[in-house]
């Protein structure tokens, strides 16, 4: 395979991959699992957490407070058929 001409696939790591003894994938596993943590932690956000988000709109409305809205809006169930 050349390595000029080819580009960085995944097919292409791969296809090269399976080709390593089992130490060998051991120690790519080694070196590429820091360079992904690494790259992880710096992409992390340091906002809100998502449970946090919609924390300011109170608690969630119940079953019976979601029916009554249905009855409003859209007339449904209908109780008189």
């Amino acid at each position: 395979m050349s390595q000029t001409n080819d580009a960085v696939t995944l097919a292409n790591v791969l296809k090269l991959a399976r080709r390593l003894s089992p130490i060998g994938l051991v120690r790519l596993i080694e070196e590429v699992a820091p360079a992904i943590e690494r790259e992880l932690a710096a992409n992390r956000s340091t906002g809100r957490s998502m449970l946090g988000l919609l924390r300011d709109l109170g608690t969630a409305p119940g079953g019976e407070e979601i029916e009554v809205a249905r009855q409003e809006a859209w007339g449904f169930p209908r109780d008189d058929v």
